[in-house]
């Protein structure tokens, strides 16, 4: 009873502001009702994660949840230079997730709020192993020429 209560009281509420702010002009539907009466919201994650997209979550929902929705980082996510954009202000915030990973310091675990942008760039070394694995197929390759050729050499 007193859930379904809270649950009225909310959207009595969530009406209440979207009059108040289509009166200014502003509609929004920043906040979804669930059929369980949850608060949702899309939020997104793009770049270095296994599942990048968009995702409707609990309006409780951290950054680090999110990460986790989207299959955790990649091999090539630069955990050191994470990027926040908040829909509503703009404001762009950076996080060092490593530093989470390393100490569970909570404050890198901010709550997201509707319309975030969390993106995970690539981590410097990706060139590098890029680099790299393109060197490797050219010595395979060169290799390859190599003993065919002395093979033939051999063989007459």
């Amino acid at each position: 009873m007193l859930r379904k209560l809270s649950t009225l009281v909310l959207i009595v509420l969530m009406i209440g502001v979207s009059l108040l702010n289509a009166e200014k002009g502003q509609i929004t539907n920043d906040y979804i009702m669930d059929k369980d009466g949850n608060l949702t919201m899309w939020v997104y994650v793009w770049g270095e994660v296994n599942r990048p997209g968009a995702y409707l979550v609990l309006d409780t929902s951290t950054l680090i949840q999110l990460m986790s929705l989207a299959g955790g980082p990649n091999d090539y996510a630069d955990l050191e230079h994470i990027r926040l954009t908040r829909k509503k202000t703009g404001e762009e915030k950076k996080f060092n997730i490593q530093d989470f990973l390393k100490t569970g310091n909570k404050q890198i675990d901010i709550k997201l709020l509707p319309g975030d942008v969390l993106y995970i760039p690539k981590n410097k070394g990706f060139e590098w192993k890029r680099i790299i694995s393109y060197v490797a197929d050219v010595a395979t390759i060169l290799t390859l020429f190599i003993l065919i050729r002395d093979q033939a050499i051999n063989g007459q």
